[in-house]
Formats: structure tokens, sequence, C-alpha cells
């Protein structure tokens, strides 16, 4: 039902009901109004949003999931510090009978074992490299789900450039058509000339339906990283070049921390688990309280102090090596990421000088030439100077310009977003 209805409605009781339960109906039916009007304008905001990419990215921060975990695992690895202090069960013993003497004894104990200092220090740096571990871990979700959603919002973009270029080269192809077809109906061209006008109509139409398609693909992938279900549409279409974010350390290289601290960090985490295998081998330590009876004289009590050395030495040296190895691992996986990173930044910024340097070229002479070649060619059909065929190559040769430096824009938006990811 709607607003109009409902007021109508209203007003009808008011008019009809001059006693004040007119007026209660009235207020009543207002109140159920209100949740109404509210839902309305919710739809209307949440169905349709506009977004730009400095809102898309927020937006992901905000709510996708993957970064949300990756900082609940900090925070469940903060928890561990409340677990340091670990004691074993309590040791309570109570005995009675001729112990010391003919008589009746009683002994009563209470032993508690505190374990391993030593060890209690190593976990204790243990859990701070891991919380630090975890801090980086999701700084870098952070960074490659911001590296996703500008990919992903550069290829949502470009699709609806290259609509506006697909639809003009329909409407041309159209406006083609139905001249081919006057003409071919007053007989003054032949019926090949309107079949190929109509085939390359054909084509584009077909040509920019998959566009449309591509677009929803491309507008759900997205949305999947923004985890959101409403409609978006892109705040301004225009495809823009991306300004990188980087920077340059002290030799005037480009500066990437992010991944090398998060491997020195396991590195780290790797190392401290081997102090605490070594401190598995030093004494646990033990004490307790006792009070004793003896022939029924009271008030033998004392402390007592002790340790627990573990003489089978086999189990914790194979812990050990065991840690030691997988140390060795994260060292060469840390030397390998770093070379890899170091290869992938060079090849991402050449990629990046050659997609600039063509660019450049498409700015200052090709863009310029299709826009003329366009112009000339429709010129020349009109005034009969050129073939259809030869004027069908033309904007051929035009639009696909265009739509090469839409993707040269594109590419070069994607790769300066994943070199930004390993250099920023």
């Amino acid at each position: 039902m709607n607003c109009y209805y409902m007021l109508k409605i209203m007003l009808r009781v008011l008019i009809n009901n001059e006693t004040i339960n007119g007026f209660v109906v009235l207020i009543f039916l207002f109140l159920l109004l209100i949740p109404v009007i509210s839902n309305s304008q919710k739809y209307q905001t949440d169905t349709v949003k506009s977004i730009d990419l400095e809102e898309a990215m927020q937006i992901a921060r905000d709510k996708n999931l993957k970064l949300k975990n990756a900082e609940l695992r900090t925070e469940q690895v903060e928890k561990n510090k409340q677990g340091l202090i670990n004691l074993k069960p309590t040791e309570i013993n109570y005995k009675s009978g001729q112990l010391y003497s003919e008589g009746i004894d009683r002994y009563f104990e209470v032993v508690q074992s505190i374990g391993s200092p030593l060890k209690s220090v190593y976990e204790s740096k243990k859990i701070q490299h891991e919380t630090k571990l975890h801090e980086i871990d999701a700084e870098l979700t952070k960074d490659e789900l911001l590296r996703d959603v500008k990919v992903a919002y550069f290829d949502w973009i470009f699709l609806f450039n290259k609509e506006k270029i697909l639809q003009k080269k329909v409407n041309l192809y159209k406006e083609f058509k139905r001249i081919s077809k006057l003409k071919n109906d007053l007989g003054e061209t032949a019926l090949l000339e309107y079949t190929t006008a109509e085939t390359q109509f054909m084509e584009a139409k077909n040509e920019l339906s998959k566009v449309f398609n591509e677009m929803a693909i491309a507008k759900n992938n997205l949305k999947e990283l923004l985890n959101i279900d409403h409609t978006i549409i892109p705040e301004q279409d225009t495809l823009k070049i991306y300004r990188i974010n980087y920077q340059i350390d002290e030799s005037g290289k480009y500066k990437s921390s992010l991944l090398r601290d998060y491997y020195d960090q396991r590195l780290k985490v790797a190392k401290q688990e081997i102090k605490m295998s070594k401190a598995e081998l030093f004494p646990d330590i033990r004490v307790g309280y006792f009070d004793q009876e003896i022939n029924n004289v009271k008030g033998f009590n004392g402390w007592l102090v002790g340790v627990s050395v573990p003489l089978w030495f086999l189990p914790n040296n194979a812990k050990i090596q065991k840690t030691k190895i997988q140390t060795q691992i994260n060292r060469n996986e840390l030397k390998s990421q770093m070379n890899k990173q170091e290869k992938e930044i060079k090849n991402l910024a050449h990629q990046l000088n050659t997609y600039h340097d063509q660019i450049v070229y498409y700015r200052n002479e090709a863009l310029s030439q299709a826009d003329r070649l366009l112009d000339m060619a429709q010129k020349k059909y009109d005034n009969e100077d050129i073939e259809y065929y030869e004027y069908l190559e033309s904007l051929k040769n035009a639009y696909k310009i265009k739509l090469n430096y839409l993707r040269l824009v594109r590419d070069y938006n994607k790769t300066a977003s994943k070199l930004e990811f390993y250099i920023n």
C-alpha cells in the first residue's frame, strides 16, 4: 500500500469520526505509517549506490570478512597472554596411620609445580612475536584487499567506457544500414552493400551485448570484495590514469618492507620455539607445604622445594631438531620471497613504463588520428568519394584505436595497483 493511499484513509477517518475515538484512530494509523515511510526511504538509498574508488576501498576496509578474520586472529593470539601462567594441577596428599610411631600419625601436604621459569620467559617473548606477526599479516591482508579492489574497480570502469564506444559504433552502423537499405530499394547500390551493413550492425550489437554481461560479472566481482548486496553504479565512469603512491629508500630503490617484516617475524617466532624446546630440558620447580601429627603430637610443619629433572632426552632433542629444521625452512622462504618480490617489482616497473610510453603515444598522436579518420571517412563517404568497404575499414581502425587506448589505461592502472602493493 503506498503512502498516498494510506493518507487518504487517515483523512477519511478524521472526517467521519468527530469524536476523540476518530483522533485516536488517526494517531494509530500515523504510527503505522512511520515504518512504511522509513522502509521506503531505506529501500531507495540501499538499492542503488554510486561509489568512486576511494569509497569502494573504504567499504572494503569496513565490511570485507577476510580482513575482519585477519584482525580477529590478532585479537585471538593476544588472549594467549592471559594463559601464559598455566600452572599444573595442585597436588594435595593426606596420610593417616603408623607412619612414624606406634600410634596413629597424620600427614598433610600441598605441592604445586610452577614449571620452568625460563620456558615461561621464552613463551612470553614468543607470544609477543606472534602478536606482531598477526598484526603484520592483518596489514598485508588489508593491502592485498585494496589491491584487488582497485583491480576489480578498474576492470568495471573500463567496461563502462567500452560500452560507450560500442554504443556509438552500433548507432553508426545502424544508420549506415538504414541508408544502405534506402539506396538498395532505390536501386542505387547493390544488395551486397546492404547485406554487409546489416552484418556489421549485428556484429556490433552482439559485441555490445557481450560487454553488458561482462559488466555484470565485473560488478559482482567488486561487490564480493566489498561484501555488499545492493546495486552499485560508478560515481564517475571516466577511466582516469591512476597515480601510484610509492616510497623510495636511501639507495633510490623502491621501499618494500611489509613482506620482509612478515617473514622476519616468522623467523623470530621460530627462534623462540627453539628456545622453548631447549627450556623443556631444564628442571621444573616444585614448592609445597606440609603439616603432620606424630604420636598425637601436633605442630610438625614446614616447607619443601624440589625439582623435576627429565632423564629421557631423546623426545625433547627430536623436537629441538625439528624446530631447527623449520627455522631453516622459514629462512629459505624469506630469501626466496625476497628474491621473487624483487624480480616482481622490476617486472611490474618495466610493464608500467611500457604502458606509460604507449599511453603518451596514443594521447599525442593515435587518438587525434582516430578522430580525424572518423571525420574524414564520414565526409568522403557522404560525398561518395570512397566505397563503403573503405568506409567500414576506416571505422574499424578508428574504433580499434580508441578501444586499445582504453585497454592501455586499464592495464596501466592494474599494473600500478599491483606494484603499489609491493612498494607502498
